[in-house]
């Protein structure tokens, strides 16, 4: 862990002038990626390079579940524009899995097969496996983008800590389930603490 002071920020470094007699270096400019909002990006729309149907039903569930995923994660703060990597690997995940379950929906979870030795067997459907693949990927990218209460309660400390501001403080970012700004445990004042209400044996 690094240790010394916490650089300021530089607005503040700004107000308060240079106190040093070193010339204070301009800060170096940074461009940022241009989000793709609540459209689709073009790299992850392969409807448009594959002529195929499977193709074009993917690519327009893909499309769909980063319309509904992408703006609520981007007014949370949780993605930027160079996060867009990973959440379009979810959401074409995330249609592959409602794909393969529409198969098993259709053609069911086990197949028979006959064999001369052992007569029929029942064997898992592939898709069945596929999809169960697929499920630790979305937890996965579900964790790193704060698709679940505990990893966007996570995320949410992460980013107030970042800030420089503690989770209850006014400019914090505010809890995704309904509004109201994250809540930190109370600390116990005492020196005694957790002991304070407990009788020690004679």
């Amino acid at each position: 862990m690094t240790r010394g002071r916490r650089p300021q920020p530089e607005a503040v470094r700004e107000a308060k002038g240079n106190t040093s007699r070193r010339p204070r270096l301009a800060p170096v400019a940074t461009v940022e990626p241009t989000s793709s909002g609540s459209r689709l990006p073009g790299w992850l729309d392969t409807q448009k390079r594959i002529r195929k149907v499977a193709a074009e039903r993917a690519s327009k569930l893909t499309g769909e579940i980063w319309a509904f995923l992408q703006p609520e994660l981007s007014r949370m703060n949780l993605v930027k524009a160079t996060d867009e990597v990973t959440l379009g690997r979810f959401c074409r995940y995330m249609a592959e899995w409602i794909e393969y379950t529409h198969v098993l929906d259709q053609e069911g979870t086990f197949y028979i097969t006959s064999s001369p030795h052992v007569g029929e067997l029942r064997r898992p459907h592939p898709a069945f496996k596929q999809r169960k693949d697929i499920e630790q990927h979305l937890k996965d990218l579900g964790d790193v983008l704060g698709l679940s209460p505990a990893a966007r309660q996570r995320l949410m400390l992460q980013l107030a800590n970042s800030n420089g501001l503690q989770p209850n403080h006014p400019g914090a970012p505010a809890n995704s389930e309904g509004g109201d700004q994250l809540q930190m445990p109370s600390v116990q004042k005492s020196p005694v603490g957790l002991l304070g209400g407990t009788r020690l044996l004679n």
